[in-house]
């Protein structure tokens, strides 16, 4: 028997219903035997002490993704967790959190630290040109965030390096072991031009010839309707879904997820998704007055000489941690504060290199592009966009920015290939298709999807041309494969995330390690019930 699905009633597509009733079966057990396995966890913490945190143990035992254990590792590495780790509500001040922070990841710290330091070694950086890097990184952020600083402090001191095996040296402190985890993307991928190593920056050409290196997909549907363009979601609901890609083995799998309530009575609640050891944001994250930031690599841009800016998770988390609505995040991340101008001599933050960010709140959804001077903000309808959303995909799309003076530029920010990826226009389409449909479940559908839409017909496409293979075989899909199909996966999606702020005022995270197309059960999740200040 063939069924056509209502997506498809014109018959483009045709698919054997018989496989999908037994997969369904099989989810439903798995769903009934899971639901036994939450109330019995659930009727475990009703009866815990009331110090015990009861949101910990929930945002880890749902699902699972069963294919983690053969992600590419290199050889003497543990292999990636089938789940995030999700380490709790982190309380106090901002060294009491890090604290916290590095006491609950540490094992995953240091895998990430352990690969950082010995890959930029086979990059020809020893540990006293890391030491000079990591210090003129430092400087701006003394001025921009040092509330971040003594986060890392925290995060440093809650490890137990010497019982992991690495001793305390000379070489790197602490500290700087866990700086370096925050600024490895920004020193891998955006290597400062006037740099400290004489190593050539011939490894960058796999970011910028083809741009292969990382193929982030994130998309912004606003609760709101915004004058012609209306709400595509359901309910009212403003929800924002990451990818982290990633083209080659990065340490970045071994991550966590993390509630923090700071002490501090003018910093927000904040949930957020990242590589054990990062501060935080990497790539999205929430705040309690609903504003959310996720990052990407940006484009191609004639604006990349890049310099000792702030690193961007320190960039993003500081933003996050105060700002009230995306406005004023963005504003912070362009302009900083005062006592960053004065020192820096500059009237806009220095950026480390391209990067493009979705900001949202619950009133308003827009894209951050960056280079390290220059910057663009670009709102639903500047790309076609058929209602109040926004997409990203790694290439610029703003038709003009702002140069380091903030004069106007009407020239496009970035340099635009002859066609956007097809996973902007994936999700185009999969917004037109469900529009006034969308909600957590329907865009984790979006999520899962291993296929393409055709840019300018909508045609699903699942096969390699000419092929009976599998699209996600050969091609970048919003669930990242990289072309893995058996043994080791190399590269792809290190982990997935949503955040969703209801109509009522409650904002939920989801959440999966790796791809979201293996993931089975339901997604690990929190919400902001019981963390607010």
């Amino acid at each position: 028997m063939t069924v056509s699905t209502g997506l498809f009633a014109t018959g483009v597509q045709e698919y054997d219903a018989a496989p999908i009733v037994a997969d369904h079966m099989i989810l439903q057990e798995r769903v009934e035997a899971l639901t036994v396995e939450v109330e019995t966890l659930r009727a475990l913490n009703e009866a815990a002490e009331p110090d015990e945190d009861y949101y910990r143990e929930i945002g880890t035992v749902p699902g699972h993704n069963p294919r983690a254990k053969y992600y590419e590792v290199p050889e003497g590495f543990p292999p990636i967790d089938s789940r995030v780790r999700f380490i709790g509500n982190l309380r106090g001040t901002w060294t009491e959190m890090g604290n916290q922070y590095g006491e609950r990841a540490g094992d995953l710290i240091v895998n990430v630290y352990r690969y950082a330091v010995e890959y930029f070694s086979e990059k020809g950086m020893d540990t006293a040109t890391l030491h000079e890097y990591l210090r003129r990184y430092l400087e701006p952020v003394k001025t921009y965030a040092p509330e971040m600083i003594e986060f890392m402090e925290g995060i440093a001191d809650g490890v137990r390096w010497s019982t992991a095996g690495i001793v305390d040296t000379d070489d790197l402190s602490d500290f700087e072991k866990v700086f370096l985890i925050n600024v490895f993307l920004d020193l891998d991928f955006f290597r400062p031009v006037e740099g400290l190593s004489s190593t050539p920056l011939d490894y960058q050409s796999d970011f910028f010839d083809g741009h292969i290196a990382s193929h982030c997909t994130g998309i912004a549907l606003s609760g709101r309707d915004n004058g012609d363009l209306l709400s595509p979601t359901k309910n009212g609901e403003t929800i924002v879904a990451n990818h982290y890609d990633l083209a080659r083995f990065v340490p970045l799998a071994w991550n966590c997820a993390y509630v923090a309530t700071p002490s501090d009575p003018d910093a927000h609640v904040i949930w957020s998704i990242q590589p054990a050891g990062m501060v935080g944001n990497q790539n999205i994250a929430t705040n309690d007055a609903g504003v959310t930031i996720g990052s990407f690599f940006g484009g191609q841009s004639e604006d990349s000489h890049f310099d000792f800016g702030v690193v961007h998770p320190i960039l993003e988390l500081h933003a996050l941690a105060y700002a009230d609505s995306a406005e004023e995040a963005i504003e912070t991340m362009v302009f900083g504060n005062e006592a960053y101008r004065a020192a820096s001599g500059r009237g806009k933050v220095l950026q480390t290199g391209l990067w493009g960010y979705l900001v949202a709140d619950r009133d308003a959804v827009m894209v951050l592009e960056v280079t390290p001077n220059w910057h663009a903000v670009r709102y639903p309808g500047d790309m076609g966009e058929v209602g109040n959303y926004v997409i990203y995909a790694n290439w610029y799309g703003a038709d003009h920015y702002y140069d380091e003076d903030n004069n106007r530029v009407d020239e496009p920010i970035g340099i635009q290939p002859p066609e956007f990826p097809e996973r902007y226009w994936t999700y185009d389409w999969f917004v037109r298709y469900h529009f006034g449909e969308l909600d957590e479940e329907l865009v984790r559908e979006g999520q899962r999807s291993t296929y393409y839409f055709d840019q300018e017909t909508g045609r699903r496409i699942d096969y390699l041309e000419g092929s009976t293979l599998p699209l996600y075989i050969g091609m970048h899909t919003i669930s990242a494969y990289w072309g893995a199909a058996l043994g080791m996966d190399i590269g792809g999606t290190i982990h997935a995330a949503q955040v969703i702020h209801e109509a009522n005022g409650r904002t939920k995270a989801n959440w999966v390690q790796g791809r979201p197309a293996e993931w089975l059960g339901p997604w690990q999740s929190t919400d902001f019930y019981g963390y607010l200040k």
